[in-house]
């Protein structure tokens, strides 16, 4: 028999085994059950990671499927920072190995150094968008026989294993958006984000939008991410799993342009040769298909190389077309005359007194002309350009009626063009006119447009007198390349009767065959349009820099030509402005003419446009035709 003190102990031993036994379940039904999913949470963290897949970014085309931006596979050169640090792994001092990189990836060798010594970072990009000259180059620095290691236990052909030295450094696979055509369109399509500087986190490249159709359209051509889960051992290596849980990346969507690119080579030509030829800041083009709406073509220059962005320089990049307002000077005449004779002002044969080429506007400015006109038609009020003449008759007009007109043509206010950085232009509303607006106004002066305001005016007179929204999106395409989303052309308003639009698109015929847009005449088709000649407003400084006021140059000017062909159905508006012309060469009909000419001539044939003789030829024996069939039956 056990004495007391032994049964004492053992139930002190008992009651120990059961409280402690009684707490290691209570531990393992709080790590199994009530902490259950803290640590599952924890392993997943251990020996899973979630990469992102990144999808394909939309390409973008023309009307005609000519690919004018699209995403292609490239590398990236990276750098290991802790492989690079490793004595272990990477047996040359960083600064040998700074050397020979910065030397092949055109680098600066003390910034190298820098970045090799990072803290907290484990890998960063040295080279991004690297030709395939340089990625050879690096390749076989990794693969030099020089730093080959040699183990005599391993008997390989080369007499020992091999390894490379310069492990640190890896390639990495990225895309980059590439535009074939270089500076082609390069304002209207834009670009995306490229930091080339070294000594950055890893990040996918050509990701961010900064202008263009890439930024106004990045809804559609940046897709959706994608994840995927995979499991890693303990040095955070791939390990092949056959469950393998992932959302797929979605690719982007293509946008279709009404761009042509045909066309917009074309435009682009002319324009960059007559920008070399003649001392201007910039010069802007703009085509547009009168009946739609749709933009053909827009350039500018100066241009730049999206796929070569060293430095970012506004005004080589900014899209002159949409982003910059100008006074535009006769040229505005046109719109002015179509808005006083749909009001019923005056009529295109009755006559105007223009003088003997000055006279000053009731409390207004003294105006001139280029040469006394005496007595003209209110046609040939626009044919000469006459200021007086079109003072005169605006001056009936009023300033809320002019004001009402030119406001239904679209100034004022933004087109809606799908691209970014569209401005309104300056059209004040009648209360904040003074005694010189309503003469100043009429002639393209007070007022300030863009181009593609102006072209889209033009369009509403060559079309009949609506008023179309410029079109340069036309359709969204799926992956699979067919059409998701369609943009019809859009009709904002009427501005002008048909008969008024008829009535103008004879006055403008005249200024091209009479008047002083003689030398934008197409060879073998009839045109139409109007010339201006603006002086471009010049800021006057104190000795801090301030502005004190703006003043009228005697020297630099807005020279502008817009207009259409052919006159009886018109199948293309095309506006040329060249901004900061100097004398002498400074005329509209001087300088933006030529390059209307030049342009509308290839573009017609381009777009098989018979020449007017042959198309009334067409036409007279199609009725010839009609009447014996009449007759016949």
């Amino acid at each position: 028999m056990l004495d007391k003190s032994h049964k004492i102990r053992s139930g002190a031993v008992l009651v120990a085994f059961i409280l402690c036994f009684s707490m290691i379940v209570a531990r393992l039904f709080s790590i199994q059950v009530l902490q259950h999913d803290y640590f599952v949470a924890r392993g997943k963290k251990i020996y899973e990671t979630r990469e992102t897949l990144y999808p394909r970014r939309g390409s973008i085309l023309d009307r005609n499927l000519k690919a004018l931006a699209l995403s292609e596979p490239t590398k990236i050169i990276c750098a290991d920072l802790r492989r690079i640090r490793n004595p272990e792994v990477t047996r040359i001092p960083t600064d040998r190995l700074a050397g020979a990189l910065a030397q092949l990836l055109d680098l600066d060798r003390a910034k190298l150094r820098r970045t090799f010594a990072l803290k907290g970072r484990q890998a960063v990009y040295l080279k991004r968008k690297p030709t395939q000259e340089v990625i050879d180059a690096v390749e076989t620095l990794r693969r030099d026989r020089e730093f080959f290691e040699t183990k005599k236990e391993d008997s390989s052909p080369y007499g020992g294993r091999q390894a490379f030295v310069y492990q640190g450094i890896f390639f990495d696979d990225r895309v980059k958006r590439v535009y074939p055509d270089g500076s082609l369109l390069c304002h209207v399509l834009g670009f995306v984000r490229d930091d080339p500087r070294p000594g950055k986190v890893l990040v996918r490249d050509d990701s961010h939008p900064v202008a263009g159709i890439e930024k106004s359209a990045e809804q559609w051509l940046r897709g959706e991410v994608g994840w995927r889960m995979k499991n890693i051992d303990n040095r955070r290596r791939w390990v092949i799993s056959a469950h393998v849980v992932e959302k797929p990346a979605v690719d982007g969507k293509d946008v279709v342009l009404a761009i042509d690119e045909g066309i917009q080579f074309i435009c682009t030509e002319e324009t960059r040769r007559q920008f070399e030829e003649v001392a201007c800041k910039t010069i802007t083009a703009i085509v547009v298909n009168p009946w739609t709406g749709e933009v053909l073509a827009m350039a500018n220059f100066p241009a730049f190389d999206p796929n070569n962005i060293v430095e970012f320089n506004a005004q080589k990049m900014s899209n002159g077309a949409i982003e910059c307002s100008f006074e535009p000077g006769s040229a505005f005449k046109g719109v002015t005359a179509a808005v006083a004779l749909d009001a019923g002002v005056v009529t295109s044969e009755e006559k105007v007194d223009c003088g003997p080429g000055y006279w000053r506007a009731p409390r207004g400015p003294l105006l001139h002309d280029t040469h006394g006109h005496g007595v003209l038609t209110f046609e040939g009020v626009v044919v000469k350009s006459s200021n007086i003449g079109m003072a005169k008759v605006c001056g009936r007009l009023g300033s809320e009626r002019l004001y009402r007109g030119l406001k239904n043509f679209g100034f004022g206010s933004r087109s809606g063009v799908r691209l970014p950085g569209e401005i309104s232009g300056t059209l004040r509303p009648p209360n904040l006119w003074t005694g010189y607006s309503l003469a100043e106004v009429p002639m393209g002066q007070e007022v300030a447009v863009t181009p593609l305001q102006l072209a889209m005016a033009y369009a509403a007179i060559a079309n009949g007198g609506v008023l179309m929204k410029p079109l340069i999106v036309k359709e969204i395409r799926d992956g699979e390349g067919k059409p998701a989303i369609r943009f019809e052309p859009q009709p904002v308003r009427r501005v002008i009767s048909e008969k008024t639009a008829q009535t103008m698109r004879l006055a403008l015929e005249k200024v091209v065959s009479e008047g002083t847009g003689k030398r934008a005449n197409i060879k073998g088709y009839s045109e139409g349009g109007k010339t201006g000649t603006a002086q471009r407003a010049l800021p006057v400084t104190d000795e801090a820099g301030r502005i004190k006021k703006w003043v009228y140059s005697n020297m630099v000017f807005n020279s502008t030509f817009c207009g259409f062909a052919p006159v009886e159905n018109p199948r293309v508006v095309i506006l040329v402005t060249l901004q900061g012309t100097v004398k002498p060469r400074h005329y509209g009909g001087t300088v933006a003419a030529p390059v209307f000419a030049q342009v509308g001539e290839k573009v017609l044939k381009y777009l098989h446009v018979q020449p007017d003789e042959t198309a009334r030829a067409a036409q007279r024996a199609a009725n010839a035709r009609n009447v014996a069939s009449a007759q016949l039956h």
